[in-house]
């Protein structure tokens, strides 16, 4: 293998790597939802108090949870970005050598 083939192939792991850590934040983000929702829910549960909402607005969390889903969500599809035009390289890498005899 030369040394474009193992280029490629790090930058793929790298890639990789880079999404997986965002999709174990994002998972972690949303556990995180989730126990916030139970604190409020036994809060207002445990006042007695019914609760009236008059309309919807970002929270903080909202925000913070949206920003994650954005970015993991555009590292996927450079992740895929990436693979495709190597694929295309290295296609055309195979198809000048076809030509040249080389």
């Amino acid at each position: 293998m030369d040394g474009k083939g193992r280029f490629l192939r790090r930058k793929a792991k790298v890639i990789a790597t880079i999404v997986a850590i965002a999709a174990i934040e994002l998972l972690k983000a949303f556990v995180n939802v989730s126990n916030k929702a139970e604190e409020l829910n036994m809060v207002l549960t445990t006042t007695g108090k019914a609760a009236v909402v008059a309309g919807w607005r970002w929270t903080t969390n909202d925000k913070t949870l949206a920003w994650k889903m954005m970015i993991h969500d555009i590292l996927i599809v450079f992740g895929a970005l990436f693979a495709y035009m190597d694929g295309l390289s290295i296609h055309h890498k195979d198809i000048s050598q076809t030509k040249s005899g080389y």
